[in-house]
């Protein structure tokens, strides 16, 4: 279960430092300690959980959520525990008078409505929710004697609607990266669904699985608030798992029979490895931004600094080394250099530290006003000092084609209207 768990949330999101998984992990590590009986175990639990917010600000619903759903929402220290992290943030930021500017930062994402409820209202959260409900009721409802159909047949379709077809479909859709969150929302209606239905038809006899399976829709909807990542996908194996563990032991309880012969583990093992071997194929064929492996023959050490061992597409290493030939020129000049909008990835190994407060002047990035303001009075102290290097194309299309980069970025459209053209490259033009 741990393969299949892994293999599903790992699924073919890229190998990258990234705020929600870091929020997940911590989350992981202090569940570990809030199911200890020891009372100082637990409060070092929610302050591991209360960390998670100040990965992703979205991570605030996770440790009150967790306080009540595990019980423990009377016990004032726990509550402190988890306010520590952030009121020890807040210190810091206040000491390094640093706080205006997180204000601003933290505030700017108003219109959140879609990324936090609209996105969940959709038929396959609600076909997942139904037929859930209806596999839970098939498992666990009560046996109805003038039924046409064996109870055993009912519970054995229960369990296959509930964990083996899940998990099939989990295993084709890695090569489909858009029915892959399709079946992420589906997913989180099943365990939507199962939670609903226990809550309403047997509380009293399933409390320990609904706080299971409250804690796993917790996590995936707090990682699903995001303009990137706007789905529960990556906590798509948890999600799983827990529909499987709910199935396995109570199946195994009401047809002992069946449970017990090898045909049971053996198809679990045949599952597992049809799950590993779609995702290690995905992983080699479906690459975030780039193209199959087999086409990834360019080294990137000589256009990237910290590139050893990375190889890309023609593309993007003709983009990064046209790159280079922009940079060369502006050191020819005398002349420092800020490279717009979309090549973060330069500055994390490069000689020289980024002129600018940010290395991703993205619309997403800075999508208020005071942001972008802050950004272009930068750029104008940067006058005459330096070289703006502005990208011709886009950096998330390189892979496929060379796609202009428009005028839908204000901070590419503010040096283009207010500083000269001086020389251009084959994707960069040069402005001071």
């Amino acid at each position: 279960m741990a393969l299949i768990s892994f293999a599903a949330s790992a699924h073919t999101f890229p190998i990258m430092a990234w705020h929600t998984i870091d929020g997940l992990f911590l989350m992981a590590i202090g569940l570990v300690f809030c199911m200890a009986e020891s009372p100082s175990k637990k409060t070092l639990g929610y302050f591991i959980i209360g960390l998670a917010y100040l990965c992703k600000q979205s991570f605030i619903f996770l440790a009150p959520g967790t306080i009540f759903i595990l019980g423990d929402w009377k016990k004032i220290k726990y509550w402190l525990a988890i306010l520590m992290p952030g009121l020890l943030y807040v210190l810091f930021l206040s000491l390094t008078q640093a706080l205006p500017d997180a204000f601003v930062q933290l505030l700017s994402h108003k219109n959140s409505f879609f990324s936090v409820i609209a996105c969940y209202l959709n038929w396959v959260t609600f076909s997942g929710a139904i037929i859930s409900a209806f596999s839970a009721h098939l498992i666990a409802g009560k046996e109805n004697q003038k039924s046409l159909i064996k109870t055993d047949t009912k519970k054995f379709v229960g369990l296959l609607l509930l964990s083996f077809i899940p998990m099939m479909i989990t295993s084709m859709s890695f090569f489909y990266p858009i029915l892959m969150v399709a079946v992420s929302f589906g997913i989180f209606g099943m365990v939507l669904g199962v939670v609903l239905y226990f809550i309403i038809k047997q509380y009293d006899n399933f409390k320990n699985e609904i706080q299971i399976f409250l804690i796993v829709l917790l996590m995936a909807w707090c990682s699903s608030i995001s303009l990137g990542v706007n789905n529960p996908i990556l906590v798509l194996g948890q999600m799983l798992v827990s529909l499987f563990a709910f199935t396995y032991p109570y199946f195994k309880r009401q047809l002992r029979e069946l449970s017990d012969k090898p045909i049971y583990a053996a198809s679990l093992a045949c599952l597992t490895v049809t799950i590993f071997l779609s995702f290690t194929s995905a992983r080699f064929h479906i690459i975030y931004r780039e193209q199959d492996s087999s086409k990834l023959t360019y080294s990137v050490d000589s256009v990237l600094p910290g590139g050893k061992g990375i190889r890309t597409n023609g593309n993007t290493y003709s983009f990064l080394y046209d790159m280079n030939r922009a940079i060369r020129i502006s050191r020819e000049m005398g002349k420092g250099y800020v490279i717009l909008p979309d090549c973060a990835g330069y500055w994390v190994k490069s000689p020289e530290s980024n002129p600018l407060s940010i290395d991703w002047a993205l619309s997403n990035e800075l999508s208020s006003p005071e942001l972008i303001n802050r950004v272009n009075n930068e750029i104008e102290m940067l006058r005459n000092k330096d070289i703006f290097i502005v990208q011709k194309v886009k950096a998330d299309y390189l892979a496929d084609e060379f796609y202009p980069m428009g005028t839908g970025n204000a901070v590419v459209n503010y040096v283009r209207d207010n500083f000269s053209k001086i020389r251009e490259t084959s994707y960069f033009e040069l402005y001071q």
